[in-house]
């Protein structure tokens, strides 16, 4: 790699079709009225235009294949230029790979916006799925009804993606689905649903820098009830593992998050407001299968809770569950309404290093809550591994802020999980994989912002790269 290099970052070359490949253009006035007829014939490295306007519904789609070097893209114009209407569901993507789906909104669907799953021929499920700025709103009448729905699907980003105002159950809903990030997303106004299901044995998902409002059941659900038939392995004999929540804002949910069948998950610096039932669920509600193991090995860390004075309770824990083996630390525990009350009841939890008591200053308490200089939440927070951005994006300094922000706006090194298109890095228990469609090499920091060192990678998937809890930038060769 030469020495003169260049940082591209992905916002700059998002809107960038394949280098190669055709453009197939759908609409009612085109040469593909439906986004199943051009499927039909696009090849890897193609692109799957849809023109402004009103498009069909209940579009499935089955076998769809990019390679690593050429990914598939189905794209419109602009966010929401391309409106699918309709039907009981969007667009439906069975066993495919190497896709990328963006912008495309989604409305009034009864079952699901959008799907990407394994239905067909046995023995495969998709992968390499990167889903960027679609939007689902209005749906959601029958039951079970989710906005994007994830099954059996292996290294996949959702980016920057909005569920808005509807009847779903889920607003997004990843199910036995592995090795994937949620983030940046926003997931508002359900009536009667979560913000967003981790279930059915996933396994190495982040949910990361996202918004969840006004969800009438729960914020952030790791883990849950799924039947048998769901779980990816079907032996995996748990709900979610080695899952991260992490600089998220959970606003005006009646919970703010659960463990439920959960192990190694984390809660980190996110903020809570407003929930009313509990700020978080520990225990495991699916007694239907027998072996499923149990919560255990979970943390809630470095968070910001403001509560109402009128909540049920601050931590439901269910039956038969061992709460010794569950961490809580340098968390922030804040009733607005009489802060003498703020110490929290949790149930036999032992929390250690939190503050009780203490207003957390929000920028604006209504709207804003990044936290002022005086904040007694500024550098209260301890070092997690893994876990690197606020909200914003901002690096946390260490010692960290609590909360889903970090005061000190200063930053060195920041993580990028996709650093260009084409080019993703995520995380497993081997260390991190790397996907690429050209030639690459990337600097690897640890999270002082010192260089451990570069990795040079040639187009495909590299696995076993560098341990976790590093950061990265990718540099491309002029």
């Amino acid at each position: 790699m030469n020495k003169e290099t260049t940082i591209v970052f992905l916002a700059l070359l998002t809107a960038l079709f394949n280098a190669y490949g055709e453009t197939l253009r759908v609409g009612s006035q085109e040469a593909y009225r439906d986004i199943m007829a051009a499927a039909a014939v696009a090849r890897a490295g193609d692109t799957i235009f849809l023109v402004d306007g009103i498009h069909r519904s209940e579009q499935l789609v089955q076998g769809l294949d990019g390679t690593p070097t050429d990914t598939i893209v189905v794209t419109c114009n602009q966010p929401s230029s391309a409106r699918v209407l309709g039907g009981r569901y969007g667009l439906q993507l069975s066993q495919c790979s190497f896709v990328r789906v963006e912008n495309i909104m989604f409305e009034s669907q009864s079952m699901a916006g959008f799907i990407v799953d394994h239905s067909g021929p046995a023995g495969r499920t998709s992968n390499n799925v990167d889903v960027r700025h679609v939007r689902v709103e209005r749906g959601g009448a029958d039951i079970g009804s989710v906005g994007i729905r994830f099954v059996a699907v292996d290294y996949y980003e959702i980016t920057g993606c909005v569920v808005n105002d509807g009847a779903w159950f889920q607003g997004i809903d990843l199910v036995g689905s592995n090795r994937g990030v949620v983030r940046e997303c926003t997931v508002s106004g359900l009536t009667r649903g979560a913000g967003i299901v981790v279930r059915a044995g996933s396994q190495f998902v982040d949910v990361a820098r996202c918004t969840f409002e006004d969800c009438a059941a729960v914020g952030v659900n790791l883990g849950g009830v799924s039947n048998a038939s769901d779980f990816r392995p079907l032996d995996v004999g748990i709900e979610c593992a080695d899952a991260r929540m992490y600089s998220c804002v959970v606003k005006n949910c009646a919970t703010g998050m659960t463990f439920d069948g959960t192990e190694r998950c984390i809660a980190v610096n996110n903020t809570f407001v407003g929930t009313t039932n509990n700020v978080f669920r520990l225990g495991t509600s699916n007694v239907f299968i027998p072996g499923l193991r149990a919560s255990t090995n979970n943390q809630f860390v470095n968070n910001i809770v403001v509560f109402p004075r009128r909540m049920e309770a601050h931590v439901a824990v269910m039956a038969g569950t061992d709460v010794t083996s569950h961490i809580m630390s340098n968390n922030l525990w804040f009733n607005r309404d009489v802060p003498s009350l703020s110490d929290p009841n949790l149930l036999g939890i032992v929390e250690t290093t939190s503050t009780y008591g203490e207003d957390p200053l929000f920028v604006d308490p209504a709207h804003n809550f990044g936290i002022r200089a005086e904040s007694p939440a500024v550098g209260k927070g301890v070092f997690v591994a893994g876990v690197f951005q606020d909200r914003s994006g901002r690096a946390f300094i260490e010692p960290r802020s609590i909360g889903a922000y970090q005061f000190d706006p200063s930053v060195s090194v920041s993580e990028e999980h996709l650093l260009s298109r084409g080019v993703s890095v995520t995380r497993d228990i081997n260390g991190h994989t790397v996907r690429t469609e050209r030639n690459v090499a990337i600097d690897w920091f640890d999270l002082l912002g010192r260089w451990l060192g570069t990795t040079s990678h040639s187009a495909g998937v590299h696995v076993g790269i560098m341990e976790a809890g590093v950061v990265w930038r990718v540099l491309l060769a002029k």
